[in-house]
């Protein structure tokens, strides 16, 4: 993990980010059906590879065992040389133990392509994001949101930056695990930061029912409830805290929690958390077990567009979300 210092205008560096230009479905399958095409090329690739050196290896390994156990039975029984026996055995099972490195090596090149190629491509269908495979939110963002767990450590890789109408947008997938690397958070966290000062005060909104009644009585001390006054079942599950919250409740309306309920559910109700806190930033915080990013099975063919579109729709989410926050603005 990459240490990323805040500048003091911003929350993260931004340069050599993409412009976003959300794309229609109809365009983004066009375009991923030949994308996808490149993907499986590519895994036949590898996996051809991967199998002419298991073939190669398992002939060379059952040479050189069978080659060892004798030459351990010669020196032992013929010989008494119990060295050059142990030698023979060690040599005999060494080789394979190396082959079997090499005969591997298929597959981290694969994920290496998948990372090289593939992501980058996909970041630009989903509207210009640029990729970087390594970096994610810093550590001294998390802290500032007040909905971490109590983490030993953090992960993040696989991730996207882009600018959509003036604001920053950064998202990548992320873990945080105890000491004993029990995991205690897998999923996507997402920073925004609005060109414009809009809230006032911090503010988090949770679907996590369990963490805020957990969090109320302990970290939240210095936030008050916020009233959200509207109905809606799937908007029923938000409950939010603020330490102004009479400011808060006027950016927190309805359209807002419809959006963030919208992301909720294309994460397949995550029980996802949101803070916005200093002004203009935006933090979410979205539990997902699988992995979004993931290379391809090498021996499963990448015969659907389903994983690329959910993809696409669990991003064309979180940009709602800003075009929301825009409405907004232009009303206030």
């Amino acid at each position: 993990m990459q240490d990323q210092t805040p500048s003091p205008a911003s929350l993260f560096e931004f340069s050599h980010a993409g412009v976003i230009d959300r794309r229609d479905d109809a365009h983004f399958q066009y375009e991923i059906e030949k994308l996808i095409k490149s993907a499986e090329d590519s895994r036949l690739h590898y996996m051809n590879k991967h199998q002419v050196r298991q073939n190669i290896a398992a002939s060379i390994s059952m040479f050189i065992i069978l080659s060892g156990a004798s030459g351990f039975a010669w020196f032992l029984l013929m010989e008494a040389e119990l060295t050059r026996a142990i030698a023979s055995l060690l040599i005999a099972f060494t080789i394979p133990f190396l082959l079997n490195g090499w005969t591997k090596g298929p597959l981290t090149e694969y994920i290496k392509d998948h990372r090289s190629r593939y992501l980058p491509e996909l970041g630009k269908l989903m509207g210009g994001f640029s990729y970087h495979s390594e970096r994610g939110i810093a550590e001294n963002v998390i802290s500032k949101t007040g909905i971490a767990p109590n983490y030993d450590r953090y992960y993040n890789e696989d991730c996207f930056r882009g600018i959509y109408k003036g604001s920053k947008v950064m998202f990548s997938e992320a873990a945080m695990v105890d000491s004993k690397k029990q995991p205690l958070f897998r999923g996507l966290l997402a920073l925004i930061e609005l060109p414009h000062t809009i809230f006032e005060g911090h503010t988090i909104i949770t679907a996590d029912r369990a963490m805020a009644e957990q969090y109320a009585r302990t970290r939240w001390g210095k936030l008050s409830p916020v009233p959200l006054a509207f109905s809606g079942g799937k908007m029923n599950r938000f409950v939010a805290y603020s330490d102004e919250p009479q400011a808060a409740a006027l950016v927190l309306g309805e359209n807002f929690i419809k959006e963030l309920a919208e992301v909720d559910i294309a994460f397949g109700n995550a029980n996802m958390s949101a803070v916005l806190f200093r002004g203009k930033y935006i933090f979410l915080m979205i539990p997902h077990e699988a992995d979004m990013f993931e290379a391809f099975d090498l021996y499963i063919p990448v015969s659907t567009r389903k994983h690329a579109l959910a993809c696409k729709k669990e991003i064309d989410q979180l940009l709602e979300m800003i075009d929301v926050i825009h409405l907004y603005r232009t009303q206030s």
